[in-house]
């Protein structure tokens, strides 16, 4: 995929948004604690977007497992895990995969990926033949 990724009238849940994720245009905030969600819907709406509450019709579901520096992981890590944590796991590389999905391209549904910097993986359950012993 090429060219600009578009969310115009797309609707995204973001679970977690207090922690720097999931600033997208049109957005369903929720989180842990009220704080955490009201500095999010602040910074939508002082960059003209909209916090909205959702609608019921055609929303696809997914999931990102995200890994990246955030202020919330920045006290958690070392100093040297946080150095290259900077520099290859930012949270806007994990953004653009929250975008994507949020795009009128994305015809996924139902799945689950990790965004770990530039690297995009799907996470999904499998059981093999296995062995009676």
């Amino acid at each position: 995929m090429s060219g600009t990724i578009r969310s115009d009238g797309r609707v995204a849940i973001v679970t977690g948004s207090g922690r720097g994720l999931g600033r997208d245009p049109s957005v369903v905030i929720n989180s842990t604690t009220a704080e955490t969600a009201q500095k999010t819907v602040d910074d939508i709406t002082n960059a003209s977007g909209k916090a909205i509450k959702g609608e019921p019709h055609n929303i696809l579901v997914n999931s990102v497992a995200p890994v990246g520096l955030t202020f919330g992981t920045e006290a958690h890590v070392h100093d040297a895990t946080r150095a290259v944590m900077d520099k290859y796991m930012s949270p806007g590389r994990v953004e653009l995969t929250e975008a994507w999905l949020a795009s009128k391209d994305n015809k996924v549904t139902g799945d689950a990926f990790a965004a770990v910097g530039k690297f995009v993986t799907r996470i999904f359950l499998a059981e093999t033949k296995g062995s009676a012993g």
